[in-house]
């Protein structure tokens, strides 16, 4: 989880590197002395090494990257994600905090076609009690109201836009009907954030019982679009003719990117090869492929945060690190403090607090 080679902790610790390597391999046990020195290096508490390790199967992890990403930086991206995963659903479940239904793709079928994949984003938005036609206003919110957690993945000691320099973006797992989806993702514009939340949920749907014949990427791609842009609009905003400022204010309205809205027109059929390459030849010179116009306000997880603060009002990060077997500046990044900014007109932040409560006070 901290991307630290044996060596690295070695030197930390004091510990031989052949000694970390036999513990690792369970040749030999670690005795009381090295776990503490491990978790005095790591700032992790001792109940970490004594708590039920993470039942993610880590082959089971679904991801948005592409191919290129390293492949040690991926192992500490699954690592803090499996941990992450076992932390949060913990805390939810601490708080009794309902999880609602979420539809799934047939595990029989080892293809589907964009009909079934718009059917299924639609039964989706049903899910998350959102209107067939009209924008999402805060996606994040849906998914935590539903019981889902959606959480910033900060990987220890590993700079943000470094990870996303290196191809990763999004990371998701659901265990089925009674488990609560998660997803974990990397922080960079509004938009972009929102497609990789809704690319992430497209795995859980499309992925989680079946395995794709095809290519699963552009599946969940397929499923980001139709979420956020549903098809009917779609062929009521998008002509042949359809302008760069036109495409804008499609952004402004449904959150969708300007490159994402191309891609989604195009795969809709409602403009062709020709057009697409032009209009995405008319963004690279306009500058707008790496800067777009039109910012799409970030949308910030709360429901995990305000997990924390139910099940431990007082110095919730130091008090909850032991119990939950996670460093404190860990669960800090998986957990928050939520700006009132954040809270948003719909007051949804203030109703998960209240919940929360509730729930807490009759448990």
């Amino acid at each position: 989880m901290h991307g630290w080679t044996q060596k690295d902790l070695a030197d930390a610790t004091g510990l031989s590197q052949p000694l970390l390597s036999s513990i690792e391999k369970l040749r030999r046990d670690a005795t009381p002395d090295s776990l503490r020195a491990i978790a005095e290096a790591t700032e992790t508490p001792l109940s970490f090494f004594e708590i039920e390790p993470s039942s993610v199967p880590a082959d089971s992890l679904h991801f948005r990257k592409n191919k290129t990403a390293p492949v040690r930086l991926t192992t500490q991206v699954k690592a803090y994600f499996r941990e992450a995963h076992r932390v949060t659903t913990a805390l939810l479940d601490r708080v009794a905090y309902p999880v609602g239904q979420f539809p799934s793709a047939d595990a029989r079928r080892t293809a589907v076609d964009q009909d079934e994949i718009e059917a299924l984003a639609g039964e989706t938005r049903r899910a998350l009690g959102i209107e067939s036609h009209s924008p999402i206003p805060n996606l994040t919110r849906a998914l935590e109201r539903a019981g889902a957690i959606v959480f910033r993945m900060a990987l220890p000691g590993v700079e943000e836009n470094q990870v996303i320099g290196k191809g990763h973006f999004g990371i998701s797992y659901w265990g089925g009907p009674g488990e609560r989806p998660v997803i974990g993702y990397f922080t960079g514009s509004g938009d972009r954030d929102r497609f990789t939340i809704a690319h992430e949920l497209g795995h859980v749907v499309l992925h989680s019982y079946r395995e794709p014949g095809g290519d699963a990427e552009r599946e969940a791609h397929g499923f980001a679009g139709a979420l956020l842009l549903p098809r009917s609009r779609a062929v009521d905003l998008v002509t042949p003719t359809t302008s760069l400022s036109e495409f804008a204010r499609i952004k402004a309205a449904f959150g969708i990117s300007i490159q994402a809205t191309i891609m989604r027109a195009a795969n809709l059929g409602l403009i062709d090869e020709t057009r697409k390459s032009s209009l995405m030849v008319q963004l690279t010179q306009r500058g707008w492929r790496r800067a777009e116009p039109v910012d799409v306000v970030h949308e910030e997880p709360q429901l995990v945060t305000k997990a924390l603060i139910a099940a431990w009002p007082e110095s919730p990060y130091r008090a909850a690190a032991e119990p939950l077997a996670i460093q404190p500046q860990v669960l800090h990044s998986l957990a928050p403090a939520v700006s009132s900014a954040a809270h948003g007109p719909s007051g949804d932040a203030q109703n998960n607090v209240t919940s929360l409560d509730a729930r807490r006070s009759r448990a």
